[in-house]
């Protein structure tokens, strides 16, 4: 490769994230890397101070930092931030995200990862473990718990465990996967799950068990704080997660209908808990099973 050509392109969104956004771009300049990379940093029009530290870290680090400051809220008009603004900005044979208020806590993260795809083109993608933490910092534990050693997830894996296994901000993929993600592959602010999925159906994923990011739980406005407080955000990303499996159970051909069929049935199983609470899953039998299922798998860490 030419050393002068950006080989990965990171991208990140950023929206009233003043308290975090810093040790987000240390985590991003800190990389050390015998490859060129560069990272597009998404504004939407924050109204605290998160442009202005943008503004400053694409000053002192201009070979590494593309700001993009909008004017206007982008989101509040429907638009599709990663299509538009994101896409045509894309550079070199991969692509890696951290969202705003989350960060790489790894210097060598983006050279483990390169280093592993260029030497086995046959991965679509290769991922981390990362740290769940709190507000103030503090952790609440890893994502996955059970492997200890590095290893390949095949996809049924990856289906059935859902979007709690492995999290966006520790994927490397090949940016001809990310540009192309079919539209059967998409869950409204849930787009880790989907495209982990789709990387998996088009290649292979491989595991790092190194811990090389952090996700902020909970913070304000994120998808966690939702998930956790609004009741009918929670429907209706459950709901939404039927529909877009069912259609990516189409467009693989049901070659992993077993693993989409499990998912499916516990989706439909907690939204009904979120309507009518444990008493209505128990009067459904055939929900009831899965159910009780993946509370146990969720406590044991699997």
């Amino acid at each position: 490769m030419n050393g002068n050509e950006v080989v990965l392109t990171a991208y990140c969104m950023a929206y009233n994230h003043e308290k975090y956004i810093g040790k987000t771009l240390e985590g991003f300049v800190s990389q050390r890397t015998s490859y060129k990379y560069k990272v597009i940093v998404h504004d939407d029009a924050s109204t605290d101070g998160t442009a202005g530290i943008i503004k400053s870290y694409a000053e002192k680090y201009p070979d590494i930092i593309v700001p993009v400051l909008q004017k206007e809220n982008q989101y509040s008009k429907h638009k599709d931030l990663f299509d538009i603004f994101i896409k045509p900005m894309l550079e070199g044979k991969y692509v890696a995200v951290c969202e705003g208020d989350d960060y790489w806590c790894d210097p060598e993260k983006l050279q483990k990862q390169i280093d592993f795809m260029e030497s086995h083109p046959d991965f679509s993608a290769c991922v981390h473990n990362t740290e769940k933490i709190r507000e103030d910092g503090s952790s609440t534990g890893i994502f996955y718990n059970n492997d200890k050693s590095d290893r390949e997830i095949p996809a049924g894996e990856i289906i059935k465990r859902g979007s709690c296994f492995i999290h966006l901000n520790s994927i490397v993929c090949r940016r001809e996967f990310r540009e192309n993600k079919p539209e059967e592959f998409f869950i409204p602010k849930a787009g880790d799950y989907t495209l982990l999925i789709y990387l998996a159906t088009v290649g292979k994923i491989w595991y790092m068990a190194d811990v090389m990011s952090k996700y902020r739980m909970f913070s304000p406005g994120s998808w966690s704080e939702k998930m956790k407080l609004d009741k009918s955000f929670r429907m209706e990303h459950a709901r939404s997660t039927i529909t877009a499996l069912e259609k990516m159970n189409e467009y693989t051909k049901g070659r992993y209908s077993d693993s989409f069929e499990q998912v499916i049935k516990y989706s439909k199983a907690r939204n009904l808990y979120y309507e009518k609470g444990f008493l209505g899953v128990l009067l459904h039998p055939v929900y009831w099973d899965v159910f009780v299922r993946k509370l146990v798998e969720k406590i044991a860490g699997r």
